[in-house]
């Protein structure tokens, strides 16, 4: 069991200096910082090396102790959860393949407001609707109207 405890954070330790030397080789930009391309991808590459590393050393010091981690994972499987992860994806790929043919404000409000009653379900369906709405609507102005950054 100490493996399988260890070997995730070790994955994502390996990923992440994997994404911070993949950094070194992104092109410098050619107006502006020259380095500015890797700022957001070095930060994000350290925090997950940094993260990790602290997942690891706590996933080190409890390898002997006994979690009811079989309970746990029973847990999740009963009930709405695999419902719910299953519909993320499911629709989660939806989004995806017609976000192209109908456009972002169409694809997002579909999309949201699936996941939104899955995980609420019907009886907050004004919640839903509002967030569903208003996330798209105000995403949609950020970024086409503040930032210039044309959506399908």
């Amino acid at each position: 069991m100490t493996v399988v405890k260890l070997s995730l954070p070790a994955v994502f330790i390996l990923t992440a200096v994997g994404f911070i030397i993949a950094t070194f080789n992104l092109p410098q930009a050619s107006l502006g910082n020259a380095f500015g391309p890797h700022y957001f991808p070095m930060g994000a590459s350290a925090l997950l090396l940094l993260l990790s590393v602290f997942y690891f050393i706590r996933s080190y010091r409890e390898r002997h102790e006994e979690h009811k981690e079989d309970e746990d994972i029973r847990a999740v499987a009963k009930g709405r959860t695999p419902y719910i992860i299953g519909g993320t994806l499911i629709f989660g790929v939806v989004y995806a393949l017609i976000f192209d043919f109908v456009g972002y404000i169409i694809a997002t409000l579909l999309y949201l407001g699936v996941l939104m009653f899955i995980i609420n379900g019907k009886s907050k369906w004004l919640i839903n609707v509002l967030t569903t709405i208003i996330f798209t609507f105000m995403s949609w102005y950020i970024f086409a109207e503040l930032l210039n950054i044309s959506l399908p």
